[in-house]
């Protein structure tokens, strides 16, 4: 493996930036109900490609396509408070697909119950550079533990 040069390096550091902003709009659009904040199911489906997956084997829940993704982030909706905390992205870009790694903790409330559920997991994700710029490919939600 030879020597990158620094336009490569350059390029590499913006996909990696770019990746991580795109995640970022999915979380702001996901976190929801306080401060009159609401959940953007059209805003989470738009980041997604057309042929897209998104998954939580733990809960049961797997979804194929944009379209299925805002139906399943408008029942999402019901919910009556989310918020994600992420770090340690660790993200590997091979020309125009990536992947991405990172660890989760999302408190949110039953909306039976109120009581607050906090999760703890990885996302790990497939992403691919579009005419309109990097996309989400697949989410793949893998829960590590969920404490009330």
């Amino acid at each position: 493996m030879g020597t990158l040069s620094m336009e490569e390096k350059l390029n590499r550091l913006l996909d990696q930036q770019e990746i991580q902003e795109l995640m970022a709009q999915y979380f702001n659009f996901c976190d929801a109900m306080w401060n009159k904040r609401r959940m953007d199911p059209d805003g989470v489906a738009s980041l997604f490609i057309e042929d897209s997956i998104w998954e939580c084997a733990d809960t049961g829940i797997y979804c194929n396509g944009r379209e299925n993704i805002g139906t399943l982030f408008r029942d999402f909706e019901k919910l009556p408070f989310v918020m994600h905390f992420i770090s340690n992205p660790i993200i590997k870009i091979k020309g125009d697909v990536a992947i991405g790694y990172f660890n989760l903790i999302s408190p949110s409330s039953d909306p039976e119950t109120g009581e607050i559920i906090t999760s703890y997991g990885k996302y790990d994700n497939e992403f691919i550079r579009t005419t309109d710029g990097w996309r989400i490919k697949v989410i793949r939600i893998n829960l590590a533990i969920r404490s009330v």
